[in-house]
């Protein structure tokens, strides 16, 4: 089951409304907990943050403790970690993106600038 195009919105509300809008009214749409279907599109969504940052102490155990000596510590590759309570939607996606050949990315820019 190949699908052509993902919709990934940050939520579920803006998810099921975007779904309401790229699938139109009488469209033959499933649903999940994750996301809705309508033929090789998908529209699914996240919920808030689904991963988090390493804590310094993840990367080496010497950043445990405050120190002078380790206090400027940038890691050469920021590492993320899945977020236990949101683990399912991470999983989703996942398996959503092997298949998907166009993802769109429908969440809000943050702080990234044009």
């Amino acid at each position: 089951m190949i699908v052509l195009k993902i919709y990934i919105a940050e939520k579920e509300s803006v998810g099921k409304e975007l779904a309401k809008c790229v699938f139109g009214e009488g469209a033959n749409v499933t649903s999940s907990r994750t996301h809705k279907r309508c033929g090789d599109t998908v529209v699914a969504w996240l919920q808030g943050h689904v991963l988090a940052l390493y804590e310094p102490e993840d990367y080496d155990e010497r950043f445990a403790k405050w120190s002078w000596d380790t206090i400027l510590y940038v890691p050469e590759k920021w590492k993320f970690k899945e977020i236990p309570r949101t683990k399912y939607i991470v999983d989703n996606l996942r398996v959503l993106l092997k298949e998907a050949k166009e993802v769109v990315n429908a969440g809000d820019r943050g702080g990234v600038r044009p």
